[in-house]
């Protein structure tokens, strides 16, 4: 009765239950069965909310910066009620609409001179 011990292509019981566990562990892992909390984009959204404030946006602009006041609050709430994917959208969404509400806010009153004069001939400059 022969053993082979160290044949070539065959795992040993432990090896098998390893390698096993790992590809489960690479499997779960991979999958995102952990959400993350999204702390660095509530950070962002509250970062880009109180840039617009500071823009005057709420007088000048004043139903983007609604929206993105009422989108960062949801954003929080979702945030404290563990539901870390909602709230990474809602957070993301309200750092983009605070932007855009700081830009409104921003470029309401621009000069009109810098802008490009448009051709009424029609022709090519």
């Amino acid at each position: 009765m022969t053993r082979e011990l160290n044949t070539p292509g065959r795992l040993s019981s432990s090896a098998r239950y390893l390698s096993g566990f790992l590809v489960s562990a690479l499997f779960l892992t991979g999958c995102g069965v952990i959400a993350t909390r999204p702390a660095r984009h509530l950070g962002y959204a509250e970062t880009a909310f109180i840039a617009a404030q500071k823009a005057n946006a709420e007088a000048e602009s004043p139903q983007e910066f609604q929206l993105a006041r009422e989108t960062l609050l949801r954003a929080r709430a979702a945030y404290r009620l563990k539901n870390f994917n909602l709230a990474r959208k809602l957070a993301v969404r309200a750092r983009l609409l605070s932007e855009e509400a700081e830009f409104l806010s921003m470029f309401k009153d621009a000069d009109k001179s810098l802008l490009p004069k448009s051709n009424p001939e029609g022709d090519e400059f």
